[in-house]
């Protein structure tokens, strides 16, 4: 199932357990709280995919 025109926020933690924070309607919105996260300073990553990019999704990394 593709959720065009959303955008999913995704985290890998230290342990490197990959998984999705948020979905958002937009790539702006996405990619301000993957900042807020980011400012947070725990050893996690964070990184934005648009939802129906399939190649881009976190199992292909």
């Amino acid at each position: 199932m593709t959720l065009e025109g959303t955008y999913s926020l995704w985290r890998q933690d230290d342990n490197g357990v990959i998984a999705l924070v948020a979905r958002y309607p937009d790539r702006h919105s996405a990619d301000r709280a993957r900042l807020e996260y980011d400012a947070t300073g725990h050893k996690q990553l964070y990184w934005v995919t648009a939802d129906d990019e399939t190649e881009d999704r976190p199992a292909d990394r």
